[in-house]
């Protein structure tokens, strides 16, 4: 657990990571910006700088997949408009209006993304899991992991998810198990790529690798967003231009986020305890049916 005062965080860096705390950082920068518009005491100002730099630190924690340059502009727009305040300038309003522009067209440009597909699997009664230890688990032989909750839910399961795999290894010792037999393919996979620092291009491979292998007429192919820190943004980039490349669905990162900040449902911050194994079933379930 990690806390600051006494006061838990994993919560909120799981909001963050997940993707929630984008919209919230971006609503309250276009509420400060309109805001700025009609402020007139120093007092405002100072408000409006907070709350400038609270939104800013949501958005950056957030780690959305948009490209360096929008980010940058994004900043340098910002910071004109923060400029536009202090110094009273007469420009400060139409700039202001142009932060608030790039920032609704960056929430609505990200909320379809952010929203849970809907998965077409109705007389699919057979799963292949691609995963590392969120599937896997801790390795223990009684450890009543989440696939064979699925088991006991009426399901097939192939389960070839391994402890500590990354994107490589799962093309070297994973995708081969997967058949050709009718079923749904839930890729689980990519946390330890940005742990471990897997070089851009050999993920990017990888993950190519895979899709083309399990994307067949017979399967339905189910791919998790892994939430993933600001200084791993490059690893979200690719997944997601992956996953629409090959167009498959895409799971959001918010569904992980939100069983791992379940209170009991992790055992360190990355493996899930049986309350998070229980619950990872739960909303497969609902995700699949």
């Amino acid at each position: 657990m990690i806390e600051v005062w006494g006061i838990p965080l994993d919560g909120v860096m799981w909001y963050c990571v997940g993707g929630g705390s984008f919209f919230a950082g971006g609503g309250l920068l276009a509420a400060c910006m309109l805001g700025a518009v009609f402020a007139s005491k120093i007092w405002h100002n100072f408000l409006i700088y907070f709350g400038v730099v609270i939104s800013a630190f949501f958005i950056y924690m957030a780690a959305m997949p948009f490209s360096n340059l929008f980010y940058t502009l994004w900043a340098l727009i910002i910071f004109g408009g923060l400029l536009g305040i202090h110094f009273k300038s007469k420009k400060k309003i139409p700039v202001n209006i142009i932060v608030i522009g790039i920032t609704l067209i960056a929430i609505f440009s990200e909320l379809p993304d952010y929203l849970t597909p809907t998965i077409s699997s109705e007389g699919y009664n057979r799963l292949f899991v691609v995963g590392d230890s969120i599937s896997d688990g801790i390795g223990t032989e009684d450890e009543r992991t989440w696939p064979k909750i699925m088991v006991e839910e009426g399901f097939e399961v192939i389960d070839v998810s391994r402890a500590g795999a990354t994107s490589l290894t799962a093309v070297k010792r994973q995708i081969h198990r997967v058949s050709d037999d009718k079923g749904i393919v839930i890729l689980e996979i990519g946390g330890n790529d940005a742990l471990m620092g897997t070089p851009y291009d050999e993920y990017e491979k990888a993950l190519r690798e895979i899709l083309s292998k399990v994307l067949t007429e017979q399967h339905t192919v189910i791919m998790l967003e892994v939430p993933v820190l600001p200084w791993h943004i490059e690893y979200g980039r690719i997944l997601r231009k992956t996953a629409k490349e090959f167009d498959v669905s895409l799971v959001p990162k918010k569904f992980l986020a939100g069983i791992f900040s379940a209170k009991g449902a992790t055992l360190d911050l990355a493996h899930l305890s049986p309350k998070g194994h229980e619950l990872m079933a739960r909303k497969i379930l609902l995700l699949i049916r």
